[in-house]
């Protein structure tokens, strides 16, 4: 038998040639993909808003929760309450006034969430303020604060991680900062960090690699790292460190640190419409490559291992907890669109192993995976418009060590650069830097301001190549 197809007074319903809209006040539940058309705008003001398997949507957008029965591309969700993806999600933006799970993997823009974000498989996002982090594998992030913990299971490259306590379980971690309010753990991985600031940090045994600065009240007992100079250390080479850590978004031990107590979100009751901090497709902030522990400060900001479309942007201030706004009471009437064909519905499309798991990027598309291993674009070049003002600065560099013993690091980086050899020069540039700081630790030696700042220039020069 068929079921009626029953539209409620009030509801906008538009099926055009560049996608379906539906606003309605009460629940909205969709059993079809309407033919593969886009969900242009699908809004539930104070319901649920519930898609049944595969979405290609523009913007979802629910006064009370959103769930997604199978695959999801969107350019933006704001829901009010939780979001749940029985799959796998690709968002530009994202905004949660409860918590976010996706079963699979996901790949979003820029997140906020007042309660957790749960991933069980890989995870690429822009920045993410949320009430706590947990992804299953492997995970390229940009910017992560969180009011509780944050447990990332896979490899991890990230901007800054921010949160109460952090546990890094994966083979691999690179970030520019990693800051815990309580604790940090580290368990068996290769490091590439700048710094690592907390009251305790816990290396495992087997832990490896190399961090610049790792601050904490604690002995970290025996490991393989590399560096892992005091604050107070670092500063007797290079001078005031506060500059470098205002650049990774970190505070010295002690001092307050800003952590979400609950992620903003922009919903205005009253007119019963979404008010997005982030335009439909805008540029997500994305995380770095490896930029590891490169005490100048890097001008370009995190270069792009995987998120949306568009450059990086800088690390947001964290939102203040909006005061608690009346819970509107759900409108008893439903919009349900059922495709009644036999064999013909997207739910059953959702249960057919053959449809497989692919996700449709929505146009204009949702942020694109870029893989980590994308060709350098300096690979090749023969010289580079900015080689004669590369090398006259790192000349500068060598002319500081006129009467003394010139380092290797600085000879090497002469050489490199004499050679034409740009990408090498951006690949070792932080290695070059920590290689230069242990041969003046060694020699007892402050390291001159004239050559940290010139270093600073030829990072930056680099960075923009």
């Amino acid at each position: 038998m068929h079921k009626p197809f029953v539209v409620p007074e009030g509801v906008v319903f538009l099926v055009e040639d560049d996608g379906v809209t539906i606003e309605n006040q009460g629940d909205v539940v969709l059993h079809t993909d309407f033919g593969g058309r886009l969900l242009k705008r699908i809004v539930s003001h104070h319901g649920n808003v519930e898609l049944h398997g595969r979405v290609r949507a523009g913007t979802l957008q629910a006064g009370g929760s959103l769930r997604c029965g199978g695959t999801a591309s969107a350019e933006s969700v704001h829901a009010d309450r939780d979001i749940e993806v029985a799959g796998d999600a690709v968002f530009g933006s994202v905004h949660g006034g409860g918590s976010v799970h996706v079963a699979g993997s996901a790949q979003l823009g820029r997140a906020t969430a007042a309660g957790s974000i749960a991933i069980d498989g890989a995870l690429k996002s822009g920045a993410l303020e949320c009430g706590g982090l947990v992804v299953g594998g492997d995970a390229a992030l940009g910017s992560v604060s969180a009011a509780n913990g944050i447990t990332l299971l896979g490899s991890t490259t990230a901007v800054t991680l921010r949160g109460n306590e952090i546990d890094l379980r994966g083979p691999s971690v690179t970030a520019r900062g990693v800051q815990g309010a309580r604790r940090v753990s580290i368990g068996g991985a290769k490091l590439s960090v700048d710094a690592i600031l907390a009251p305790e940090v816990h290396l495992d045994g087997k832990t490896s690699g190399r961090v610049t600065v790792i601050e904490s009240n604690n002995e970290l007992g025996p490991n393989a790292v590399k560096g892992c100079f005091r604050l107070t250390d670092y500063a007797e080479m290079v001078g005031d460190t506060s500059v470098f850590l205002a650049d990774r978004g970190l505070v010295a031990l002690g001092a307050a640190m800003a952590l979400p107590a609950e992620a903003a979100v922009d919903h205005d009751h009253a007119s019963g419409a979404a008010v997005s901090t982030n335009d439909a497709g805008a540029p997500a902030e994305e995380p770095p490559a490896p930029a590891a522990h490169a005490e100048p400060a890097d001008d370009a900001d995190a270069e792009p291992a995987a998120a949306a479309a568009g450059e990086a942007h800088a690390e947001p201030e964290p939102t203040a907890e909006p005061e608690a706004a009346a819970q509107v009471e759900s409108t008893p009437d439903v919009v349900e669109v059922v495709e009644d064909e036999p064999g013909g519905t997207a739910e059953a499309m959702a249960n057919d192993p053959a449809s497989g798991p692919a996700v449709v990027v929505v146009a204009p598309p949702s942020p694109k995976a870029v893989s980590m291993q994308d060709a350098d674009p300096l690979a090749g070049a023969a010289e580079h418009p900015m080689h004669a003002q590369l090398a006259e600065t790192v000349q500068k560099i060598v002319d500081c060590y006129a009467n003394q013993e010139l380092p290797l690091a600085v000879e090497k980086l002469r050489d490199l650069v004499a050679g034409r050899k740009y990408t090498e020069v951006r690949a070792e540039i932080t290695n070059i830097w920590s290689e230069l700081l242990k041969f003046h630790q060694k020699k007892g030696m402050r390291i001159a301001h004239q050559v940290t700042n010139t270093f600073n220039s030829v990072n930056s020069m680099v960075k923009k190549m």
